[in-house]
């Protein structure tokens, strides 16, 4: 019995000790690479609504909502905690609160992921040369307000090199 559990106790450590790295840094086969996702007009306008829509109108979001924002004042009072509310109306809001780490992963998160879009402006295939301009401002303007709203809460946010 007790060299039952001796070679039971060898085989766990001997699977714990493995190292399973490679395992799980294993790439999809079946995954798209970004140029063969971003090939097309139609491609650079559904990153350009998309981006949109992920920012000012996501439904399933309500701190994202304009309506919800302005109801942010040194008044303000809510009995859901989630919007954000009721540390600004208590004055508890600081840099450790949940209001300001989610503001701040997700202007970020959008800033780069535009980055990445607009570096990336010149691969789809456009018959006029003005519908790629156009949407890489709309792109860009999008960046700038992002960067806006995160000075708007911190300050002296360092200006990202590709704005």
């Amino acid at each position: 019995m007790k060299i039952i559990r001796y070679i039971a106790t060898a085989l766990i450590a001997l699977v714990g000790f493995t190292s399973c790295e490679k395992f799980l840094d294993k790439r999809d086969p079946t995954a798209t690479s970004f140029e063969e996702f971003y090939n097309t007009e139609e491609d650079l306008r559904r990153v350009v609504y998309s981006s949109y829509l992920d920012v000012f109108t996501h439904a399933s979001d309500r701190k994202l909502l304009f309506y919800m924002m302005d109801g942010r004042s040194d008044n303000a009072y809510a009995r859901n905690t989630a919007d954000h509310h009721r540390v600004i109306a208590d004055g508890s809001m600081n840099s450790n609160s949940a209001f300001a780490e989610y503001y701040w992963s997700l202007h970020n998160k959008h800033m780069g992921r535009l980055n990445t879009f607009i570096d990336k402006a010149h691969i789809p295939y456009v018959e006029n040369e003005a519908v790629r301009e156009r949407y890489k401002a709309v792109l860009e303007g999008l960046r700038v307000w992002h960067y806006f709203r995160l000075t708007f809460y911190w300050g002296d946010v360092p200006l990202p090199y590709s704005l």
